[in-house]
């Protein structure tokens, strides 16, 4: 089988993450990242967490120097403006969208799958939460 694509991020694997860019990002008192104190990035990610899945979208595919700006962008001039976008793994291109409702999520998977972002071909899909991994 594949990768189980878009089967990930629940709360262990979130903290995780946050604590990875974190550390990416110079962890507490980095100097120049904005106000002192600020976790926008992280107000972000509690801000998708806290969304209904049915209107998340899993992004797999992106380019290695793609950003949230970026990604908004590309979703944005195909007519589909996100309400968020963040990275969730920038050396591996996988990102999270979101919108304000289901209807604008179906709609916008099913017209961003398999668009090309700076010559790589993206995969839009829902958004699910990971099944417990047996031992």
């Amino acid at each position: 089988g594949g990768g189980g694509g878009g089967q990930w991020v629940d709360q262990k694997t979130l903290s995780m993450i946050t604590q990875l860019l974190g550390a990416q990002m110079g962890g507490k008192g980095g100097k120049g990242k904005g106000k002192k104190g600020s976790t926008g990035w992280k107000l972000t990610l509690d801000r998708i967490t806290k969304l209904e899945p049915e209107k998340k979208i899993y992004v797999s595919g992106l380019p290695a120097d793609c950003d949230w700006k970026k990604l908004s962008s590309h979703f944005e001039t195909h007519g589909f403006k996100p309400v968020l976008a963040e990275m969730m793994g920038r050396d591996k291109g996988i990102a999270v969208v979101t919108y304000k409702t289901a209807e604008e999520t179906t709609a916008a998977m099913m017209a961003m799958d398999g668009t090309s972002c700076d010559g790589n071909i993206i995969h839009c899909e829902e958004w699910t939460k990971a099944e417990p991994k047996a031992k």
